[in-house]
């Protein structure tokens, strides 16, 4: 009977000693959130965004936009980072939801502001676009914006041989040191119209 007992005290101990090892572990992984990042909606990566597509950002709600700036800008998420510093993406109010990403010191001075969208996306007759933005696990940074442009006739139907396809991207990292490291915009074209292939022809 002894030896029963001392075995389940044995156990109780390790569980215990388990659930604090699991808690200190926690704290270590997960930085404290400050009050001025309350209003964001803690998330994990990948972060991915649709800024143009209904339920493109999951995150969002409908009460979301009561919270808009004088700058024009709702908070949207914040994630753990892989530095010393606060990370948090809000989203521009255009014609589609724009990220920006920003950057806290633990002392809550800003440390970097960048726009991690393309931002070429509208409306309009013959003309579509879908922009999309990434950060990865890996803290890298990928936001494209692909757009369809063609001609329409009179009845307001597009013209298929005047058709192109393109797409516009940039690539970045989001840094241990805070900072945003992002490149210059990329075009690529996907479908060349067919009546500027003839004419080159």
């Amino acid at each position: 009977m002894i030896k029963i007992l001392q075995l389940a005290a044995t156990i109780c101990f390790l569980f215990l000693l388990s659930c604090e090892s699991s808690k200190s572990k926690k704290t270590i992984n997960q930085k404290p959130i400050p009050s001025f990042l309350k209003e964001y909606n803690y998330t994990t990566l990948p972060l991915k965004m649709k800024g143009c597509k209904e339920n493109g950002l999951p995150l969002m709600n409908d009460s979301d936009l009561e919270k808009t700036q004088e700058d024009g800008t709702i908070p949207y998420c914040t994630f753990n980072t892989n530095g010393d510093y606060y990370a948090v993406v809000r989203l521009g109010l255009a014609d589609c939801f724009l990220p920006q990403l920003i950057t806290y010191g633990m002392n809550g001075k800003k440390i970097d502001k960048k726009t991690i969208a393309i931002g070429y996306c509208g409306c309009g007759p013959g003309f579509h676009c879908e922009e999309f933005t990434v950060i990865k696990k890996d803290f890298s940074i990928y936001s494209s914006d692909t757009i369809s442009i063609a001609e329409i006739d009179s009845l307001g139907d597009e013209i298929k041989s005047t058709a192109q396809k393109y797409i516009v991207y940039k690539k970045g990292k989001l840094l241990k040191t805070g900072k945003i490291e992002l490149t210059g915009e990329i075009k690529k074209v996907l479908i060349q119209p067919k009546s500027l292939i003839r004419n080159i022809q």
